[in-house]
């Protein structure tokens, strides 16, 4: 008999079933005793043996790898930004904390009874007259070394030489704050007055040449000016 005929003769297609269901026989015990390896149909393996379905592994990862990156985003010190235009956010950089706002405060207070001349320029050494914009540049770009709608103190004031921004261009500089969250060093700007805050409820401005540069309540400057106050945080 020769080899094709036995080849043929051989009863192949029943010995692949057999062999196909000897194989699926042990993949079926192997699957369902299974705990280590993950495989595709996990979820309907655990309803069957009435689990709970199995978190995706891939899924908790990326969580895990999302909440990393917020954390190092939120703990990673940003570069100081740069110099607003006139009538945008001046960016020095700094971020006004409760403290560098006290000193700011602290620094603002020392001028209390300084003179006042409208559309005064303090000059180099801040022995000049100001107003009330003038001022807040002054205490902001000089002596606190931040940056004023415009540029640089020394630069958008010619060191002291000019007036620089008015009140006007103070509107947009810095952040935005509300009423409630005002504390020592933000600003109060209105359409024609500004003034720096010492308190939740006090503030200090060159008033008029009667006051000079003087504190005053937050409520009664906005009810004498009948104007609407603004409350911005510098930085």
């Amino acid at each position: 008999m020769s080899a094709g005929k036995v080849a043929g003769d051989a009863p192949v297609l029943p010995l692949l079933v057999l062999g196909l269901g000897g194989y699926l026989c042990w993949f079926g015990v192997h699957y369902w005793r299974d705990k280590t390896t993950a495989w595709p149909s996990d979820p309907i393996k655990a309803v069957l043996q009435g689990k709970a379905i199995p978190a995706p592994a891939a899924a908790a990862s990326a969580t895990a790898d999302l909440d990393a990156a917020v954390l190092t985003a939120a703990t990673t010190p940003t570069a100081g930004g740069g110099s607003g235009g006139s009538g945008g956010s001046g960016g020095s950089g700094t971020v006004l904390t409760a403290s560098t706002g006290s000193a700011l405060a602290d620094d603002a207070l020392k001028y209390q009874g300084h003179c006042y001349v409208y559309g005064g320029a303090p000059g180099p050494n801040g022995t000049g007259c100001w107003d009330c914009s003038s001022y807040c540049n002054y205490v902001l770009g000089h002596d606190e070394g931040m940056s004023i709608p415009g540029g640089s103190w020394a630069d958008v004031t010619s060191n002291g030489t000019e007036h620089g921004p008015v009140t006007t261009d103070y509107l947009l500089y810095g952040t935005a704050i509300t009423e409630a969250d005002v504390r020592a060093g933000d600003l109060i700007v209105y359409d024609t007055h500004m003034g720096i805050a010492i308190s939740n409820t006090e503030m200090i401005s060159a008033e008029d040449p009667a006051q000079g540069t003087a504190t005053s309540t937050i409520a009664g400057m906005t009810e004498s000016l009948g104007e609407t106050a603004n409350y911005r945080r510098p930085g």
